[in-house]
């Protein structure tokens, strides 16, 4: 006689973005009006169980542990409102965030990652048994340059379900990514959309607020099928930048920091015996 038994799997995915902006000159870009730039220290994901899930990025293969390899990189404040188009700008004043046609312009898509993260955190099942309520799990925090957390914040994470890897074809992308957005705390900014006339286009992107936890329903995961991989993985897209268009994002709050972000996806396995 067969029994249905479940057990619990828990990978933690850990991805630390240890960001440090540091004022460090005169120059002028993005939406401060000194040079002010943000240092990834490290983002990574690992398991910390044994379980038949297992996670990959743009670059590394399924696998226990992730190293995205993140250290030191250098970000830069930014604007988009779905993830594909990208916008960098100078500040018109130095007491605002606020730009012009004049002073901003678009990134192109080669260029994006000298501004933000962008990678991509899928999850499969590699297990001869389905695993039930997938979940991610995660909490944002973002400090000032003292590590208080009464920072005015403008950090950005976007975590945006598709249907495969890396992919943006979806047509419902853009209203994807804008339900899919959270900060250290309710926020919304007025992000840039398009820059072919002054004053420049925008769109309102909320940000849910992570700061006590989120949790993501990823759903059911198949038992593993070569054949077909769909049925039992789960595609995320990944970005973190800071929102330039944020009204928090100016000089007067410059030096802002994200600590250690955790990720854990959750799943109830059904193990037939």
């Amino acid at each position: 006689m067969k029994t249905t038994s479940r057990k619990r799997l828990l990978i933690s995915s850990v991805a630390m973005l240890l960001v440090a902006m540091l004022a460090l000159g005169t120059a002028t870009f993005a939406w401060f009006t000194q040079n002010t730039s943000a240092t990834a220290n490290e983002f990574s994901a690992k398991t910390v169980k044994a379980s038949e899930l297992k996670l990959s990025s743009e670059s590394i293969d399924w696998t226990d542990t992730l190293n995205y390899g993140y250290k030191d990189k250098v970000l830069k404040p930014v604007s988009t409102v779905d993830g594909i188009n990208w916008f960098t700008a100078v500040a018109a004043k130095k007491d605002s965030y606020a730009t012009t046609k004049a002073l901003a312009e678009k990134v192109g898509s080669a260029n994006v990652k000298n501004f933000a993260i962008v990678d991509e955190l899928n999850i499969q099942n590699q297990g001869g048994a389905a695993v039930e309520k997938v979940k991610i799990n995660f909490t944002l925090k973002e400090t000032d340059a003292n590590d208080s957390n009464t920072a005015n914040k403008y950090l950005r994470i976007a975590l945006v379900k598709v249907n495969s890897k890396g992919d943006k074809s979806d047509p419902n992308y853009a209203a994807n990514f804008a339900k899919s957005v959270y900060a250290a705390g309710a926020d919304s900014a007025e992000a840039i959309s398009s820059i072919d006339a002054d004053p420049i286009a925008t769109a309102t992107i909320k940000a849910s607020d992570a700061s006590k936890g989120v949790t993501i329903p990823v759903g059911d995961l198949g038992a593993y099928n070569k054949a077909d991989e769909s049925s039992c993985t789960a595609y995320y897209n990944i970005y973190a930048w800071f929102e330039g268009q944020d009204t928090n994002c100016q000089d007067a709050y410059a030096g802002n920091k994200m600590p250690e972000v955790q990720f854990s996806v959750t799943g109830d396995t059904v193990a037939q015996q």
